[in-house]
């Protein structure tokens, strides 16, 4: 069974599939979250995962970035990391109508 990031409870799930890619690799993965689950939840969760998956030494500091950030002279995955606003910031309220097409790089800090 595919484990759900972010999963609350079933009334309250929309399911999305987010694809994540480890900066200057073709190393990927797609995850299926709740986009109305908690950010920090989905984070978390996700980094727990990631040491394995993405091929990271054990104990390594990772952090995710939002792919697809346009700023001159900065290569996407260089790009500021994600951070939290609020510890009640849900996935969907992050990245608002766009929150279905969202795609994250990680990266050690």
């Amino acid at each position: 069974m595919t484990r759900i990031l972010g999963s609350i409870n079933r009334e309250n799930e929309e399911l999305i599939c987010l694809y994540v890619k480890r900066v200057f690799t073709t190393k990927t993965k797609t995850y299926l979250i709740n986009a109305n689950g908690l950010l920090q939840t989905i984070i978390s969760e996700l980094l727990e995962d990631a040491h394995e998956i993405f091929e990271f030494e054990s104990g390594m500091q990772l952090e995710l970035v939002e792919a697809g950030q346009q700023i001159a002279g900065v290569k996407s995955e260089d790009a500021p990391a994600l951070e939290i606003n609020s510890p009640q910031e849900t996935f969907k309220q992050r990245f608002h109508n766009g929150f279905n097409n969202v795609a994250l790089y990680i990266r050690k800090v």
